[in-house]
Parts: C-alpha cells; structure tokens; sequence
C-alpha cells in the first residue's frame, strides 16, 4: 500500500512535515524517522535531529512541536485549539517539495472535541 501511494507522488514531493501538538510525540516521531528517511529537523533538542534556526522555516524533512513556546507564545495550545495547526497544514501543503504531511491528535478530556 505505502509502495502504491509513493508512486503518486511527483519526483520532487520527498519531504515529511510533522505537526504534532506536544513535545513527546514530535521527539519519537524524529527518532523513527531519521534511520528511515535521513537528515530530520526541528524545533527541539534530541540526539541526532537537527535544531531549526527558525521554527517557523521547515527545511527538508521537519518534524515541529507545535506546543512549543515559539508557537503558543500569546496564543491557546494546539491541543484546545487547533487553528494553528490548520495554518501549519495548509504552509506544508503548499511546499511542493512535501509529499507527506504527519500528525497526533490528542482526543479526550481538556481537548478540543474536533481536532
């Protein structure tokens, strides 16, 4: 199935944006990656993952803690309200050179009931 979907992409769509709502997912979502894919960026510190100079600039394959700070600063978290995540979704879909676009959705109590 992954082989099937792969071959619709365009020869230049060969990046992963994830856009995860907190810190922990983000992390272990790099860290799988990485091996399989290679160079993997973000906006946090983990072995092996390179750090953004500005979390707002993916570069490559980049992998964002949305909860962080940077992105919170002023504003609800993304687990409670999911509008900046919708602007992140819509920055990844327009970059042509990603084919991929991964998420967590965090569901339950004290989180946004449609995420």
């Amino acid at each position: 199935m992954i082989d099937g979907e792969a071959q619709q992409l365009a020869d230049d769509q060969r990046f992963v944006r994830g856009l995860y709502c907190g810190g922990t997912f983000a992390v272990e979502a790099a860290l799988v990656l990485e091996p399989l894919l290679g160079a993997v960026s973000g906006n946090f510190h983990a072995t092996g993952i390179r750090r953004l100079n500005d979390p707002r600039t993916s570069v490559g394959h980049t992998i964002l803690d949305l909860g962080d700070e940077t992105f919170t600063r002023g504003r609800p978290h993304p687990m409670i309200e999911p509008v900046m995540r919708e602007e992140q979704i819509l920055l990844a879909a327009a970059d042509k050179s990603v084919g991929v676009i991964v998420m967590d959705f965090v569901l339950g109590h004290g989180a946004h009931p449609d995420p």
